[in-house]
Formats: C-alpha cells, structure tokens, sequence
C-alpha cells in the first residue's frame, strides 16, 4: 500500500486502575483504524511477511 502506520500499546493508568483493559492502537496518519484489547502486556512487536516477493510488505490480517 506504500503507506506508513503508528501501532501504540496504550495501558491507560494501569498502575492506579488495574481493571481498565490494555488496548492495541493502530493509526494511519491521525485516524485510528483499529483498536483490539490486549490480554496481557505485550513485549514485543512483529511484523509479519505473507509472501517473498521484494520489496518485503508485511501482511494486513494476522
């Protein structure tokens, strides 16, 4: 798609509200595409190839 995406693990105030629920934001320059709840607090992120063709375009749906 040649375009760039910011992904941000927002855990809110986690530390003072332990019930509120960890989320995995993705924005496309200032608009939120998606928002999924985090089950548990991430350590890492990865970017996942569906094919080898070049140049290397990580795939939309994992």
């Amino acid at each position: 798609e040649g375009s760039v995406n910011l992904v941000i693990a927002d855990f809110g105030n986690i530390l003072l509200m332990p019930k509120l629920q960890a989320k995995l934001k993705v924005f496309k320059g200032f608009s939120l595409l998606k928002e999924n709840n985090l089950t548990d607090l991430p350590c890492a992120v990865v970017a996942c190839y569906m094919d080898t063709l070049q140049p290397r375009i990580p795939g939309k749906n994992f």
